[in-house]
């Protein structure tokens, strides 16, 4: 028995590989999957495969997949709160899309970023657009060169490196000239 986790992450191809990878593993051409029992386990609500469709969300169906299908079983109810309902219905209300006002004052009255609060020094940060992963190193560099900037004006000894996309520069005439990414200085 094969068992595969996460199965939302899956996209078509995903599925047509495993079909004819475990044709081949088992030595089966003529059984679905080499006559291999599997188990997709995974939850459609949580995230989407990158950069292509989710399964259960194509115009067609997938042969390969859909035709090799014996049962499907949907688990109901929240154990992992049963301790605490009130907060997974909270969750849930979240999930769904349909948060009370309630809810999101609760989620914020918990939040510990206030107006005052200062970011650990070796945060690390994860965004979507690499223009706000850009801004953010931007700032990180600017503060870095403040704390270290030598007592004379004179240029950093230390090397450091610029990740970052469409870096302009001055040169000496003043003209911004492009910077080739992953440059040491």
């Amino acid at each position: 028995m094969l068992i595969i986790d996460e199965i939302s992450f899956a996209g078509e191809l995903d599925l047509v590989k495993i079909f004819h990878y475990t044709k081949t593993l088992m030595q089966d051409e003529y059984q679905p999957f080499g006559g291999l029992n599997l188990v997709f386990a995974g939850d459609y609500s949580q995230l989407e495969p990158v950069g292509r469709p989710p399964i259960y969300n194509l115009q067609h169906t997938i042969p390969e997949f859909h035709d090799s299908l014996n049962s499907f079983i949907e688990l109901d109810g929240m154990h992992r709160f049963k301790d605490d309902p009130e907060w997974g219905q909270r969750c849930l209300r979240f999930r769904e899309g349909r948060p009370t006002e309630e809810d999101i004052e609760t989620i914020n009255d918990a939040c510990m970023v206030g107006p005052t609060h200062v970011p650990p020094e070796n945060i690390q940060v994860a965004t979507y657009l690499n223009r706000d992963r850009d801004a953010i190193n931007s700032a990180i560099f600017e503060e870095f060169c403040g704390k270290n900037k030598p007592a004379d004006d004179s240029v950093l000894m230390d090397a450091v490196l610029i990740f970052m996309d469409d870096l302009q520069m001055a040169n000496q005439a003043g003209t911004l000239v492009p910077v080739k990414s992953n440059s040491v200085f």
